[in-house]
């Protein structure tokens, strides 16, 4: 069931975000969060790549996405845009904690995996990761000051 399809209330129990946020979280463009089990998943999938698009898998929830979109060509457009405009040897840094994060963490200087608090680390292959043993912020915070 898609994010589109629940109203707000069960939003809010899925994700523990407050009403309020969760009305700014429906305002989305680009993807389409939902929940499903495995099975239901992988032949919606199918289907989805006759129509030309994808399901990435988040930490929590699904994503269904244009085929052609990834975080990775965002990142490869804002390090262009920064080294272009400000410094051309700054270095960057990406953060995640499940699969559909790959793209992204291919695409930054130095790429930190952090353990998802019910799976363990995502299915990632990314060169020279980092991988943190905390989870959540505290992960976050520990690959950051690592760097």
């Amino acid at each position: 069931m898609g994010f589109g399809d629940m109203d707000d209330g069960e939003i809010s129990k899925l994700t523990g975000l407050w009403i309020e946020k969760v009305k700014l979280m429906k305002n989305r463009m680009f993807s389409e969060p939902f929940v499903g089990d495995y099975d239901d998943v992988k032949r919606f999938s199918e289907v989805c790549k006759e129509s030309g698009y994808k399901i990435l898998k988040g930490g929590r929830f699904y994503h269904l996405v244009w085929g052609g979109q990834d975080k990775g060509k965002v990142v490869k457009i804002l390090i262009k845009l920064y080294r272009d405009t400000f410094k051309d040897d700054l270095r960057s840094i990406g953060l995640g904690d499940s699969e559909n994060d790959e793209d992204m963490l291919k695409a930054v200087d130095i790429p930190i995996i952090i353990p998802n608090p019910k799976t363990g680390y995502a299915n990632i292959n990314v060169a020279n990761d980092l991988r943190v043993k905390c989870m959540g912020s505290k992960g976050r915070v520990l690959g950051l000051m690592y760097i």
